[in-house]
């Protein structure tokens, strides 16, 4: 069992103790982090609203980099980064003998959210190298959540979307995944 933070901008019903903070701003965020074992960040700004490139830097990039940075500081010994599949490639755009794709897939950026993901990507490289911060970036590809009928099916089969109960189940095993 765990005790729970949440944070966001915005105050939301969620699970544990809230705090509202901006996670571009390091001062707000090294208090959230202080004392946790364990810190699961999965903010982040999505391509299916409309956002300016800068607002996906500061959201998808300056927050991952302020996020670590307060983790390591803290000395937070493990990190659960939610990517997204976006950091090498959208689904559609590998050849089937290309699948599945590997860790190590050259990113194939085409918008502002693909390459934020992947320097967010390379964010939790550098504080992995730079101060051991162990970490565990996991790439969902769409799982906002979606009524079930026969289009769920299709983009499920399809590797269009992610059951979101798949994704939460993901994120808990990196939480329990013992550090290396």
């Amino acid at each position: 069992a765990h005790d729970l933070r949440t944070t966001d901008r915005i105050p939301s019903p969620a699970p544990g103790q809230f705090f509202p903070a901006d996670l571009t701003d390091f001062d707000q965020v090294r208090p959230l982090v202080e004392g946790c074992e364990v810190i699961v960040h999965c903010a982040a700004v999505h391509p299916w609203k409309p956002y300016t490139d800068e607002e996906y830097l500061d959201n998808n990039v300056k927050a991952c980099f302020q996020v670590a940075k307060a983790c390591a500081l803290a000395g937070v010994t493990r990190w659960v980064f939610t990517s997204s599949i976006a950091a090498v490639g959208y689904p559609g755009e590998f050849a089937p003998e290309e699948m599945p794709i590997p860790e190590n897939a050259a990113p194939r950026t085409r918008d502002t959210y693909s390459l934020t993901k992947t320097l967010a990507e390379e964010v939790v490289r550098r504080f992995y190298r730079s101060h051991g911060l162990s970490a565990w970036c996991l790439r969902p590809v769409n799982f906002i959540p979606r009524d079930h009928d026969v289009a769920y099916g299709q983009a499920l089969l399809s590797a269009l979307f992610t059951d979101p109960r798949d994704v939460a189940r993901a994120h808990a095993l990196a939480v329990e995944r013992p550090v290396e």
